[in-house]
């Protein structure tokens, strides 16, 4: 039972080995395609830059048997493969990222701009509330200092009206005594 499930694996993982990676060697400038693994087969074309993977090889011949990045298949001599990339091979994939990356890069600023537009009346609202917030702040604060002086106006005030009433009472207090004094003796004094 559980050779039932390892099969698949190992079907995969064989797949995956014999799936080799080469290259067109830097030295050459371009080579010609056959149809088959013998010289006798006719030319197809010629393949300079291109990732290529081996399909098959003939051993009596020295050709391989590959498949290119477009899926197109066909045979080569051997000796033109490598396992490294050319030269040729990596500068136009690094093009190629780099024509990627500024595009990229071109689309992630129109975004920004177009938020920045999207953003700037609001940054010219935010202006005008914080504007108005430290103007009624302000306000604010000088009420608080009105109020404290009017408190501390009306103490003021209400300790002199009181005072005042406490000074008359006394005042009138005794002019009521010396009118009234003469008249009645108490035996107070």
């Amino acid at each position: 039972m559980k050779t039932k499930y390892y099969l698949p694996l190992l079907i995969l993982f064989s797949v995956q080995v014999l799936a080799e990676t080469v290259y067109i060697d830097d030295t050459q400038k371009f080579v010609w395609t056959r149809t088959g693994p013998t010289e006798e087969f006719r030319v197809r074309e010629s393949v300079v830059l291109s990732k290529l993977e081996i399909l098959q090889r003939n051993e009596n011949s020295n050709f391989v048997q590959v498949r290119d990045e477009t899926g197109k298949e066909f045979w080569v001599k051997s000796h033109y493969l490598t396992a490294t990339p050319s030269a040729q091979y990596k500068l136009v994939n690094a093009e190629n990222e780099i024509k990627a990356l500024k595009e990229s890069h071109n689309s992630k600023i129109s975004r920004l701009e177009k938020r920045l537009r999207e953003l700037s009346p609001l940054e010219t609202l935010n202006k005008e509330l914080q504007s108005k917030l430290a103007s009624q702040e302000t306000e604010l604060e000088q009420q608080r200092q009105k109020s404290a002086m009017y408190k501390d106006g009306f103490n003021g005030d209400a300790f002199m009206y009181g005072a005042m009433v406490v000074l008359g009472g006394m005042l009138l207090g005794w002019l009521l005594s010396k009118i009234g004094g003469r008249r009645r003796n108490s035996g107070w004094g």
